[in-house]
Formats: structure tokens, sequence, C-alpha cells
């Protein structure tokens, strides 16, 4: 993610790591960056978010809501 970051030229608590996994949410945290849980993939999410380490930012049940949260957060 740090790699990614230094390509496109972005610091990292400006980035939005969308995922599923545990490696997912650790690999934002650990970047410093913002993480976001989705309730339909392959992973689990249901347990990470029981667990702090594994607990992303914030979760949506469908990608729609991914925009829709970070509208309301800024406004």
């Amino acid at each position: 993610m740090l790699h990614a970051c230094e390509n496109f030229g972005i610091a990292p608590e400006h980035l939005l790591m969308v995922g599923d996994s545990r490696n997912d949410i650790l690999a934002a945290k650990n970047a410093g960056s913002v993480s976001c849980g989705v309730m339909f993939g392959y992973g689990r999410m249901e347990e990470l978010i029981r667990q702090p380490e594994t607990t992303p930012d914030f979760t949506v049940h469908h990608f729609i809501d991914i925009y829709q949260t970070i509208k309301k957060n800024n406004e």
C-alpha cells in the first residue's frame, strides 16, 4: 500500500483500502490508511469486527455505501 501511495503521490491517510479479509484490514492499519470492510466478500467480516486489531474503520453491505459513507463524513 505504501508503494502504491508513493507511485500515485498521495499520503497513506488519503488512501482507502476496501477488503474482506484480515490481511486487507491489517495492511490498511499498518500503512496508516482508512479501511473499509465489505460484508459481502469471501472473508468473514462478522468475525473480524469482533477483534479490535481487525476492526475496519467502517463496513458496508453494498459498494454504493462506500461513496455514501465518505460523502456523509466529508459534509
